[in-house]
């Protein structure tokens, strides 16, 4: 009997397109950012959590997948590798090779995009509480107390509406 290698392959297809998809979102929402798009940003965070629900389902799938192979083998899951699997064919081997590298390019790439969003995010948030403090004249005081620990504590000289009546 040969051993069932193809129902792995295909798990592991689905997943690499899934995060090829959570990429493009992960892109497409560093130009939401950018533009200040909320409503879009929603959106997209909506479909990265449907996606993510659906990764989830996909890795439990390439699990099942890997169990059955490995029970058709007679290992422990864990030794499972693409490294050591009987390929039944060399299209087969370079089928899974392609997979890999294209995995790792796509995880480096996400989390790439990634970091780059939350910076943005960071960058964002910074400037709307600057322009808040700078219209309600917020004065942040910075203090140590007797054990050395840093303590911030803002307070409101003057509100927006003082300064408008």
């Amino acid at each position: 009997m040969t051993p069932a290698i193809d129902p792995v392959i295909a798990a592991v297809t689905a997943q690499k397109n899934a995060y090829g998809e959570l990429l493009r979102l992960a892109r497409s929402k560093r130009e939401t950012i950018v533009r200040g798009d909320t409503e879009q940003l929603d959106e997209i965070l909506a479909a990265e959590a449907n996606l993510l629900h659906q990764l989830g389902k996909l890795e439990q799938s390439r699990s099942q997948a890997s169990q059955a192979l490995a029970d058709q083998l007679g290992w422990e899951p864990a030794a499972l590798s693409w490294q050591n699997l009987p390929w039944q064919s060399a299209q087969q081997r370079q089928t899974m090779e392609q997979l890999q590298a294209d995995f790792a390019e796509i995880l480096g790439d996400l989390q790439q995009v990634n970091e780059v969003n939350s910076r943005l995010l960071t960058m964002h948030l910074d400037y709307v509480h600057e322009l808040m403090d700078s219209m309600t004249q917020t004065v942040e005081t910075t203090a140590y107390d007797a054990a050395g620990h840093l303590s911030r504590t803002k307070s409101q000289v003057q509100s927006l509406f003082d300064k408008i009546w």
